[in-house]
């Protein structure tokens, strides 16, 4: 059995909270952007760090935009909160420790990614391509790989895209994703849930696509059904469907940090833990 934690922005003493109602014999997943926007980004840096046996991560944006400040690649936005890993004397091993963490970690029928997986892919081109990305920013010029990540093109998916653009397509799949088509199309104007604005019939929440797309498998008898477990959008709150669970409840909004206990065989068998912001 694994808990997995939506998104905790740096709100280390909720995180703190809510661990400690935890068995602590049970490993722990974050469902990316463990820092920034909250409080205490260090510490809860730091936390995952010294507790990297127990506590799995993977990446999202807000962790990939750290990595870029700390490198010097970015600049902080008036938003930022990573003063305090910036200057922080172990800012280089934890920069380090970041780039080495995955986009997508999956065990038996559950699949963790921070913002989604693309609905008309299958869960083999999603990891090769998250494992491409990863050995980039592990390799030796991860710095220019890291910089060519960066940008909203191109929207859709084909698999004609060069490299750096099917790399860049593919991250933000991962960190940033919220609604897209069928056809494999993204649409970064579009925030809020449910929309602000009219939008083309075609664009949904990528997870609603999903899960549809589970449900015509399983009426197929097809076994391979995995459940996405993600995190990225606190517009949604609790998003609890048959193959998507979405975790984000706006922790650094104040609100309440939210974890699943599942069974990662039978993903059916999952109960909900949550903690009101406290930091």
């Amino acid at each position: 059995m694994i808990y997995i934690i939506g998104d905790v922005q740096g709100c280390f003493y909720t995180f703190l909270k809510l661990a400690a109602n935890l068995p602590t014999d049970d490993e722990i997943w974050l469902c990316g952007d463990i820092i920034n926007r909250g409080p205490e980004s260090l510490k809860m840096l730091r936390w995952v760090y010294r507790n990297q046996d127990r506590c799995k991560m993977v990446l999202g944006n807000h962790d990939i935009h750290a990595i870029a400040v700390l490198s010097g690649l970015r600049a902080a936005g008036k938003m930022d909160t990573l003063y305090e890993l910036e200057n922080a004397p172990d800012r280089y091993k934890l920069l380090d420790f970041l780039r080495n963490q995955p986009l997508i970690r999956t065990l038996h029928k559950v699949t963790m990614v921070h913002a989604g997986i693309l609905p008309n892919w299958d869960l083999e081109t999603a990891e090769n391509l998250a494992q491409e990305i990863q050995k980039g920013l592990q390799g030796s010029n991860w710095q220019s790989f890291l910089q060519n990540l960066f940008g909203n093109e191109p929207y859709k998916w084909h698999q004609d895209l060069l490299p750096h653009d099917k790399y860049r397509f593919a991250i933000n799949v991962f960190t940033r994703m919220r609604y897209c088509n069928s056809a494999g199309e993204l649409n970064f104007q579009e925030k809020k849930y449910p929309p602000s604005h009219i939008l083309d019939m075609n664009f949904r929440p990528w997870f609603e696509l999903y899960n549809q797309k589970a449900m015509q498998n399983l009426k197929r008898r097809l076994s391979n059904l995995q459940t996405i477990i993600f995190g990225h959008w606190s517009d949604t709150d609790l998003i609890n469907q048959a193959y998507t669970i979405g975790l984000d409840t706006g922790c650094v909004w104040r609100r309440k940090l939210t974890a699943v206990l599942i069974d990662t065989k039978k993903p059916e068998k999952r109960e909900f833990v949550q903690q009101m912001y406290i930091d």
